[in-house]
């Protein structure tokens, strides 16, 4: 297609000339540049007289108003996307000269790429300015006349309407004639259908009551012989049978000079209004009475401060009498609790809203409560002595804010002092704020029960208070959490004396009845700033402090620093990043063999998982495993392990067997003997050949759910090891819970090894019961020939680590399965 040139070639060329002369210019589009080619009759629409050599779809949309530019993104995207089966959209185009033109932009992609993107779009842009002005001034008319019709039908009907909803009818009588007629309205009131007719005689006779008809009469009479309207009360009997108050208003009406001809008037019900007087009446009675018998003092004042009424309970409190009145209120209530119900009045005066204080009564040493209404021209005052709900209220909140099982503060009581405390911190003094909480608490709970670990958070309670000054705030805001606000320091290094001194606090072994036990608390310090007085960062920033000494030194302290923050917002970015890893297939397994000590043979492998995160390069499990614990994402990310693992070890000899880690939250997250069956039944893997290693934090929490799991395992006919052993919070004595199938040792009792001679006690105790219960022994961390002669000679079945290699991926065991490790000696 030429989409530029002078001579009409081809039929093509005459097409596009047509099509230009007519107001509408062509453009053609590259969609994967962005590069757009315009007709000269596309730059004319807009008033250039000169056709650029290139343009692009940037440039494009910034000519596009910018009210209309979403509006036209997003309907070129929907075409993109193959929503429409066109782009069609209206909208506004700069011009050469800065002016706006209304537009209709057509287009269709006639090129897309092999996965359906589009590649080219070819289009047309039509000027219809002058058509969408014609349009629009059309409508207006036409909304013009339409309104000034819609408003004298609306008058009419609203004119019917009042009188309606007033309870109003006209009637007009024409003396010459001796006719009355009644408006729709007044038939209405009179409870008859409406007749296009007069009245007759019978039919008027019978609306009024004898006497009200002579005063009627008489009254019309005297106002035609005075040519005045008149006004007149009287009961009116409805043609259904009831009886109504109306009013009815009359003057006459004849020509210039002369005597009247007719008399025209408006009759209104007003039955309402008279039942709502004689109400109205009758409650202010029952107002007086009702005010008289509360137990408020009431006293309303006028605008200017006067007292106008006072029931009997006021002199109670102002001690005035019936003197009360004509008083003002600052003469009443004088000192404190008078200046502030004067101000408290001045509110309610000026915003129209009602005003409550609570007030401190001198002359009694009594706590009031005061209501102030404005009304609309006076202040009403209702005063009652609330001082045994506000002790009773004290009370509630003091009990509100309490622990119960320390007696110090607890969250809410703390935070509310904490933020009060750092809006009015004082210029020269620092505040640090704690986080603290007790190592290991769940296991002394778990081990020693719910009443022992009570005892262990009061003397920690009592310790922590021990350390502190008078004006430190103490609470316990969790389970075993504490916090402590350091209030009014002289520099922030105190807040770090204090928090040495509370670790020192802690080394002494707590005696509790028959038990001694040694406890420790994760301390987090936070230092707060003048300049930031935001009760919610100082927190997180004392918890990160706190998170930071729990995963490095547990039982010690860590101050906050900028980079703690940091690295937590590297830490919420890898949560992120990991939640997508396994789509973006970063994840990858590798294999560590477990060697048997008799003769070097690969008894099983270890299946380890790594991550390659595609900016940051390989994450240590170390650290993206407890984010993926912390964030439930172990659940996919284990079942996914499973399922690969198992599938690489079906191409395994028989004998081999495959060792996978399950973390605790697994089993709290997932259906895992559920998945085990399912992922053996799909790969065909021998139940014996999978190994489960389990950490021995299952065995110390006695869970109900996780013993039970462990049983369900074992029906599978799956082999239970009991990982990492003697590294945590237990004994030998917690394998009473669930018999496992064998266990594995932790690296750290290895490490001291590094001569024939040295020697590992503790290593040998546990090998040693172990090996007396018949239960197979797999040590870990075995990296120099010695520390592997010495396993050897303790008698452990299977030893694991570096020394036979690094972990393979399954191309690599594959190549250690046939040749063996090349430690096997």
């Amino acid at each position: 297609m030429t989409l530029v040139g002078n001579r009409p070639d081809d039929f093509t060329d005459i097409v596009n000339l047509a099509v230009e002369e007519s107001g509408t210019g062509i453009w053609d589009r590259d969609v994967v540049t962005g590069e757009i080619r315009y007709s000269r009759g596309w730059w004319r629409i807009l008033g250039y007289a000169e056709m650029p050599a290139r343009s692009h779809i940037e440039a494009a949309y910034a000519r596009v108003h910018p009210d209309d530019l979403d509006y036209v993104r997003q309907t070129m995207q929907d075409h993109f996307d193959r929503r429409t089966a066109r782009y069609e959209v209206e909208h506004r185009l700069r011009c050469a000269d800065g002016s706006y033109k209304w537009v209709l932009s057509r287009g269709m992609v006639v090129e897309r790429d092999i996965a359906g993107r589009p590649v080219r779009m070819v289009g047309t842009t039509t000027d219809i300015t002058t058509l969408r002005t014609l349009a629009e001034e059309l409508a207006r008319e036409k909304a013009e006349a339409r309104f000034r019709a819609e408003q004298l039908a609306e008058r009419t009907r609203e004119q019917a309407a009042a009188h309606r909803l007033a309870q109003i009818g006209s009637w007009q009588w024409d003396l010459a004639a001796g006719e009355i007629r009644f408006s729709p309205e007044t038939w209405q009131l009179a409870g008859g259908e409406a007749r296009n007719r007069p009245v007759t005689l019978d039919e008027l006779r019978a609306l009024f009551p004898p006497a009200d008809r002579r005063l009627l009469l008489r009254r019309f009479v005297a106002g035609l012989k005075a040519g005045q309207p008149v006004s007149v009360q009287h009961r009116l009997t409805a043609f259904d049978g009831r009886t109504l108050d109306v009013v009815s208003y009359a003057e006459p009406i004849g020509e210039a000079g002369g005597r009247a001809r007719r008399l025209r008037g408006v009759t209104q019900d007003v039955t309402a209004y008279r039942r709502m007087q004689a109400a109205l009446r009758s409650s202010e009675a029952l107002a007086f009475r009702v005010l008289e018998a509360t137990r408020d003092a009431v006293i309303v004042f006028d605008r200017g401060g006067r007292a106008r009424f006072a029931n009997a309970r006021a002199a109670r409190f102002a001690g005035a009498g019936q003197e009360i009145v004509g008083h003002r209120l600052a003469d009443l209530f004088p000192g404190t609790a008078g200046h502030r119900l004067a101000a408290g009045a001045e509110r309610a005066a000026a915003t129209g809203a009602p005003v409550r204080l609570e007030l401190s009564w001198a002359p009694t040493g009594r706590w009031l409560e005061a209501d102030l209404y404005p009304g609309e021209d006076d202040i009403s005052l209702f005063v009652r002595d609330v001082t045994e709900r506000k002790l009773t209220q004290d009370r509630l909140i003091e009990a509100a804010e309490t622990d119960s099982l320390t007696g110090e503060f607890n969250r809410r009581g703390f935070f509310t002092r904490l933020e009060a405390a750092l809006t009015a911190q004082a210029r020269g003094r620092a505040m640090a704020l704690i986080c603290a909480d007790v190592n290991y608490f769940t296991e002394i709970n778990d081990s020693f029960g719910h009443g022992v670990g009570d005892e262990v958070l009061k003397t920690v309670a009592r310790r922590l208070k021990s350390c502190l000054r008078p004006r430190d705030i103490l609470a316990r805001t969790g389970g075993d959490e504490f916090m402590i606000l350091l209030n009014g320091m002289r520099r922030p290094g105190d807040a770090t004396t204090l928090a040495r001194r509370i670790v020192g606090a802690m080394e002494e072994r707590f005696e509790l009845g028959d038990l001694s036990l040694r406890i420790s608390l994760s301390i987090g310090l936070a230092i707060a700033s003048l300049a930031d007085r935001d009760a919610a960062r100082l927190c997180r920033h004392a918890d990160l402090a706190l998170y930071e000494t729990r995963t490095e030194a547990p039982g010690s302290f860590r101050v906050f620093t900028p980079a703690m923050e940091q690295e937590s917002l590297r830490k919420r970015q890898l949560k992120r990043d990991l939640a997508d890893a396994l789509g973006r297939s970063e994840l990858e397994l590798a294999f560590q063999p477990i060697v048997r000590t008799a003769d070097g043979t690969i008894a099983a492998a270890e299946t380890l998982l790594r991550w390659n995160h595609p900016e940051q390069g390989r994450i240590p499990p170390a650290e993206f495993i407890p984010l993926a614990e912390e964030s439930g994402l172990i659940a996919p990310i284990g079942a996914w392990v499973l399922r690969q693992a198992c599938a690489a070890a079906c191409r395994w000899p028989e004998a081999v067997g495959l060792s996978v880690n399950v973390s605790p939250r697994q089993i709290e997250l997932a259906d895992l003997p559920a998945l085990v069956r399912d992922v053996l039944e799909a790969t065909e893997l021998a139940p014996r050949r999978l190994h489960l290693e389990i950490t021995e934090t299952v065995l110390v929490s006695r869970n109900r759910h996780y013993l039970a799991t462990l049983h369900r395992l074992r029906e599978l006919g799956v082999r239970l090891v009991l990982d990492d052993f003697g590294t945590g919070y237990s004994s030998l004595a917690q394998l009473d819970a669930f018999r496992f199938d064998a266990m594995k040792i932790d690296q750290s009792f290895l490490r001291r090894i590094r001569a024939e001679t040295d020697e590992t006690p503790i290593l040998n105790a546990i090998v040693g019961m172990a090996t007396a219960i018949r239960m197979p022994i797999t040590v870990e961390g075995v990296e120099t020939q010695v520390q592997l002669n010495h396993v050897r000679r303790l008698g452990a079945a299977c030893v694991q680590g570096f020394y036979f290699g690094q972990p393979v991926n399954e191309a690599g065991m594959q190549g250690l399965l046939a040749r063996g490790v090349p430690a096997s000696r």
